[in-house]
């Protein structure tokens, strides 16, 4: 016959079996259902890079950055892919303000809302275009160095300039891996799809060194969408964007490491 004794520390085991099992499910439930939670307990353990990369805006429809892809002659005369951030668009029923990420000033485009935004071929301008009622549309001419913005005559969707004036500017805006920075010191590249299996995180952004990509460092792992982006002119300071806000990074060459 078992003891009182025996009978009680088998009741304390059943509890304590109990309890242990809440708790992997109290903990362990959120952690499979919340990738947010997992990312953020990835941050803090320090297993996945980006927590001190700033967010400079959340999930916002109206906020959208503009980047565009341009080639660019690199110091042996090669035309290198480069994706240069211009702005950060806002619509707003008084109109679109583009804050400048390469100058300390904001523009003012005298549209409600924008279908398209195209480009020259080396970004020098940027057209936006809104469809009205009626079958009508608008459409702003920005001048990027001067910052001048010029609504184009009534009926006029293309400016009389030299480009494609009917490729919208997003259709070439994802990070791959093949957009250099405009000094040719990095090249920032998005692993995707093949690393789903992340714990946590659906991807991440990798800077790699112009040139040697064997040098290279982890810069931010993200939820969502894959993101597009660009760089400022700086050579210093890198966006992106998707559903879940824009993020400003500011790398460095003494960041670069042998992999």
């Amino acid at each position: 016959m078992r003891s009182p004794t025996f009978r009680r520390e088998q009741r304390l085991a059943l509890w304590l079996l109990l309890a242990i099992g809440v708790l992997v499910i109290v903990i362990g439930v959120p952690l499979v259902i919340s990738g947010s939670l997992r990312l953020r307990i990835a941050y803090d353990l320090g297993i996945a890079p980006g927590k001190v990369v700033p967010k400079i805006a959340g999930a916002d429809p109206n906020i959208a950055l503009i980047t565009v892809t341009v080639n660019k002659p690199d110091a042996q005369g090669r035309p290198i892919q480069t994706a240069l951030a211009l702005y950060i668009a806002t619509t707003t029923p008084d109109g679109i303000t583009l804050q400048d990420l390469n100058q300390p000033r904001t523009l003012r485009v005298p549209l409600d809302h924008y279908d398209l935004v195209s480009a020259d071929a080396d970004a020098s301008h940027l057209l936006f275009v809104a469809d009205e009622s009626g079958g009508t549309k608008k459409a702003v001419l920005v001048t990027v160095k001067s910052g001048q913005v010029a609504p184009l005559p009534a009926g006029q969707t293309a400016p009389n300039l030299p480009g494609d004036w009917t490729t919208p500017i997003w259709q070439t805006a994802a990070v791959g891996c093949n957009s250099a920075s405009p000094g040719f010191t990095f090249v920032a590249c998005v692993q995707g799809p093949k690393l789903a299996a992340f714990f946590a995180g659906d991807w991440q952004i990798e800077m790699l060194k112009y040139g040697d990509i064997d040098y290279g460092f982890s810069l931010f792992r993200g939820l969502g969408a894959q993101p597009i982006g660009g760089w400022a002119q700086d050579d210093r300071t890198f966006y992106f964007q998707n559903e879940r806000g824009i993020w400003k990074a500011t790398v460095s060459p003494d960041e670069l490491k042998r992999r």
